[in-house]
């Protein structure tokens, strides 16, 4: 397991381009394959299934797909740009498994086929974790461009 940057976003979104998206979060219940060429929300769904469960709805409309501040920096010591997440939070999630969280550009909210995926997190901290009721958090996460 390890978080994967998609190469869409290596593409399409520099640090900097990211810190302007719209940028959101998801969760994953059923583990998705994870393939760094999928190049849209729906590509990387179709593999897996999105969380759906008690204080959650699943769906590219739902209010429950958290939105991240993303922040760019320039890294000389390791010759690199990074864009790192903010901590995000979800209250009261319950019934269901998480692996995996999503981080998105959130272009449309009536197609996934239209999103771009930037980075799937299967390994963090207590993943996978069983709900119960409690509120999910998701530490910053840096994305690096290498």
């Amino acid at each position: 397991m390890a978080t994967t940057c998609y190469n869409v976003a290596k593409k399409k979104y520099s640090p900097d381009d990211l810190a302007g998206a719209t940028v959101k979060v998801l969760l994953i219940e059923t583990a998705c394959t994870i393939d760094p060429d999928h190049a849209t929300v729906a590509a990387v769904l179709a593999t897996g299934a999105e969380f759906s469960g008690t204080n959650y709805t699943a769906g590219v409309a739902s209010t429950d797909r958290k939105t991240v501040v993303v922040t760019a920096a320039q890294d000389d010591a390791n010759n690199r740009a990074t864009a790192t997440t903010a901590t995000t939070s979800w209250t009261a999630i319950n019934t269901g498994i998480i692996n995996q969280f999503l981080v998105y550009v959130h272009v449309s909210g009536v197609d996934d086929a239209l999103n771009f995926p930037v980075m799937i997190v299967d390994d963090a901290s207590g993943l996978p974790l069983t709900t119960n009721g409690s509120n999910v958090n998701l530490a910053a996460q840096v994305i690096r461009y290498a």
